[in-house]
């Protein structure tokens, strides 16, 4: 079985399979000249086209398969505007100031960006901007989110405390200790999301081999 065939029965995800828009595109043939030169067609690449050919640059995305054929198109399509890890206060501990406050001001706005461009540019990718929930399966854990909660508040983010209650009313499920919401998080189908990423940069001007 040749690279072609394992790809197109075995690589993409239940996202490609599921997802519309998709639009086929030659491969580059000859040499193309761009102020910017972009490899990979995922959410950074993609993005980066759309922002850099609405400033006015002639723009190339070059993609060995296609989009969102990497992680951008096998993830669970949350919209998670804070970090997995790490909470302001240790990204300043880590970074200082100066870089640290920018990097959080970076995450805490990320969600709105991503939902901003897909209200603009009228993307089709089933988004729903109705917050992302951390979940505590212990009284140690639900200390832990409610100090994380607290920090992006502080930093006037829209993040709130939530009780068991309160979870397993927004869940459906029993028997979490707690958790906390940051209400300007969201979910949307990732592939079709960059498909219009994609579409979008092209429009802007962008230039896109292959798909």
């Amino acid at each position: 079985m040749n690279a072609t065939v394992r790809r197109e029965t075995h690589g993409a995800s239940l996202w490609h399979a599921v997802s519309r828009n998709r639009r086929e595109r030659p491969a580059l043939q000859s040499g193309l000249a761009v102020d910017l030169a972009i490899v990979g067609g995922g959410f950074s690449g993609l993005s980066t086209a759309l922002h850099a050919a609405g400033k006015g640059l002639s723009v190339a995305v070059l993609e060995a398969e296609f989009i969102a054929w990497g992680a951008t198109g096998r993830n669970a399509g949350f919209v998670v505007p804070n970090f997995a890890k790490m909470d302001p206060v240790d990204i300043l501990a880590h970074l200082g100031p100066s870089r640290g406050e920018r990097l959080i001001d970076f995450a805490a706005g990320s969600a709105d960006l991503v939902f901003r461009l897909i209200r603009q540019h009228g993307i089709d990718c089933d988004a729903v901007q109705n917050g992302w929930i951390q979940p505590a399966h212990s009284p140690a854990a639900f200390e832990k989110v409610k100090s994380r909660a607290g920090q992006w508040a502080q930093l006037g983010r829209p993040a709130v405390t939530l009780d068991r209650q309160e979870i397993e009313a927004l869940t459906g499920v029993p028997g979490y200790a707690g958790g906390w919401m940051d209400r300007c998080g969201g979910v949307l189908n990732p592939v079709a999301y960059a498909r219009g990423l994609a579409d979008a940069a092209e429009y802007a001007g962008a230039h896109r081999r292959p798909d």
